[in-house]
């Protein structure tokens, strides 16, 4: 199990009925979908959102994200001091809505998915390779799907994230490609 957030963390939250918490992450809107990625610093995760929103995605916030617990969902805040702007590695910090418009931010969102990125020396054991890693994680008492998604060099991410959500609409819809498949095997 990888630690963002870690079940007993989360656990410990849930138990003593916080409603808030600040993450480490980013948080985008993709295709309608609230998606929340996850990973260890330096990993990727602002390069990933900056070629999402260059994609026609929209940003909620960069490596920090305020959660609220209300009405039954999670929802994601950007806090007030980065509101707006995402910070690239040898880069600088970039205005967001000047790049890109402001229709390319937005103030708050439902998180519907996780995605967890880790390094592949960190990759764990696969037992089926025609499906990601899918898990469960509860956060302020919401749990949500969660993909543990190994960065390699050279691999489309914005793509694969972008199919990864396009999947998880359709498995909300009723349809699971690799159950699909699987009854088609058969």
């Amino acid at each position: 199990m990888l630690p963002y957030p870690s079940p007993e963390i989360t656990s410990k939250l849930s138990m003593t009925n916080q409603t808030t918490l600040s993450l480490h992450a980013n948080f985008l809107v993709i295709n309608k979908l609230g998606v929340l990625i996850m990973g260890e610093p330096n990993i990727g995760k602002s390069e990933l959102t900056l070629a999402l929103l260059d994609r026609g995605h929209q940003m909620v916030c960069d490596d920090l994200v305020d959660l609220v617990y209300q009405n039954n969902q999670l929802i994601g805040k950007c806090p007030a001091i980065t509101c707006g702007y995402i910070l690239i590695s040898d880069v600088g910090m970039m205005n967001v809505s000047k790049l890109f418009g402001t229709n390319a931010i937005i103030s708050q969102y439902e998180i519907n998915l996780i995605i967890t990125l880790i390094k592949p020396e960190n990759k764990l054991k696969i037992l089926d390779p025609f499906n990601p890693i899918c898990e469960k994680e509860t956060i302020l008492e919401v749990t949500l799907p969660k993909i543990i998604l190994p960065v390699y060099t050279g691999r489309n991410l914005p793509l694969l994230i972008e199919i990864l959500v396009r999947n998880q609409i359709l498995k909300k819809e009723g349809y699971d490609s690799s159950v699909n498949f699987n009854k088609h095997l058969k």
